[in-house]
């Protein structure tokens, strides 16, 4: 007898979320990869809400967007605590300025890029 859909995935889901949490304990920063419309924002608010405290940015929001596009490394050395940023390939200035925050700090979960 095959499974709900419903628990199927609710189970992916749990999957997912306990590899991201183990990811970031060991890694300075982990990207959520997939096609559009898979839930990789969903599942970072998810873990921001519950199991994964972090500050949350989108770049598709236009003003957090010019901000980091304005300063790509003063905007990440403003980022205080683990973060999470959503739609990091709108701003793709952001990633050498996060690779270099990365080679000088090797605090594990810093960043959750999606």
């Amino acid at each position: 007898m095959a499974e709900p859909q419903n628990q199927t995935s609710a189970l992916r889901r749990r999957n997912l979320e306990d590899s991201v949490v183990l990811a970031m304990q060991d890694a300075w920063a982990v990207a959520l990869l997939g096609p559009r419309q898979s839930g990789k924002s969903t599942l970072a608010k998810m873990l921001v809400a519950d199991r994964l405290p972090a500050d949350y940015l989108t770049l598709d929001e236009q003003a957090t967007r010019s901000l980091a596009l304005g300063d790509p490394e003063g905007f990440i050395a403003g980022l205080t605590r683990r973060t999470v940023i959503d739609e990091v390939q709108r701003a793709p200035e952001l990633l050498l300025a996060i690779k270099v925050r990365l080679d000088r700090d090797d605090t594990p979960g810093q960043l959750l890029l999606t």
